[in-house]
């Protein structure tokens, strides 16, 4: 849902029909996407995709008779649209296909800015309506089911009594920058948590993935270059990431940190140098373990999402 928010939000500000689907129940082999939404726009517009790709021209079929009301489709994932897809089998998903403009309209902001939020909407005879969100703030006010889908704090829907609940969290953004060993085994333990990775040797094509960054994403500087390294620090600490780590010994640090201070940075403190846990790491892989520890922790309490022990 957090990659449609802003289409999304657009098409409501400028006045044109959004209809927004997602995944609220899944029987099948496991599938990228389940976990993703789609926005369709009367044009034929689409933004996003579900279930890879699978239910997209069901859902877009749907769009086009464009009701007022949100409803529950039941649909069925043939064995041609696996093939087609490159799914080994078919299966059968519950989606949400609802006008955007009958979501609370207050969801998209916080959407853009990556906040967790769990959405809820009763139904009745496919008929979804009376929708309603709640944040960390106010969860606590949510209906029981709704308050422990939440707690999991992962990105989950489920169907029950008559209502269907939905909650999404943002997956964190891992910004690579620079290439070598430890880049490659950052890649590969990442891939375990199921971040969203990026990397980039080019400190041009680095410091404009890095601006983007929220706080709930980290970035890794792995730059050779003092030059390199600097410019896409530079670009980390003008930036909202909630972890800036930075490869490197304790003297590339200093030549980074003047070369920080010449520029005019000289507030250091939201970059951890040399990046990953004291755990005596030496190996490419024992590094980007200590780092990813140290990004997961910081970033979970910054996010309030751990208690920080006493």
């Amino acid at each position: 849902m957090f990659e449609i928010a802003l289409t999304v939000q657009s098409c409501l500000r400028a006045n044109t029909r959004a209809d927004v689907a997602w995944v609220a129940g899944y029987d099948g082999p496991d599938i990228s996407g389940r976990y993703s939404a789609i926005a369709i726009t009367p044009g034929g517009g689409k933004m996003g995709s579900i279930l890879s790709n699978t239910l997209d021209e069901k859902i877009a079929e749907h769009a086009r008779r464009q009701l007022n009301n949100g409803v529950l489709l039941q649909l069925e994932i043939s064995s041609v649209d696996a093939l087609i897809n490159g799914v080994t089998e078919g299966g059968r998903a519950n989606c949400i296909c609802v006008p955007a403009s009958q979501l609370p309209i207050e969801i998209w902001p916080l959407l853009i800015e990556r906040e967790p939020l769990c959405i809820t909407a009763k139904i009745s005879d496919n008929s979804v309506t009376d929708f309603a969100f709640y944040t960390r703030a106010t969860i606590a006010s949510a209906p029981q089911s709704a308050q422990e889908l939440f707690a999991k704090g992962n990105t989950a829907s489920a169907i029950a009594n008559e209502m269907v609940v939905s909650a999404w969290f943002p997956i964190t953004r891992l910004v690579i920058a620079g290439l070598g060993p430890i880049a490659e085994a950052l890649n590969t333990a990442a891939q375990l948590l199921d971040w969203n990775i990026s990397m980039a040797n080019s400190p041009d094509v680095s410091t404009g993935m890095i601006m983007g960054l929220s706080p709930v994403d980290a970035t890794v500087i792995i730059h050779h270059s003092v030059e390199d390294a600097g410019r896409a620090l530079a670009s980390a600490l003008d930036s909202r990431a909630g972890y800036i780590g930075a490869v490197g010994s304790s003297k590339m640090q200093n030549a980074r940190a003047d070369w920080l201070a010449y520029r005019g940075y000289t507030d250091l403190s939201r970059i951890h140098g040399p990046a990953g846990l004291s755990i005596g790491a030496k190996t490419p892989a024992e590094i980007a373990v200590s780092i990813l520890a140290e990004a997961m922790s910081d970033l979970r309490l910054k996010n309030h999402q751990v208690t920080p022990a006493h």
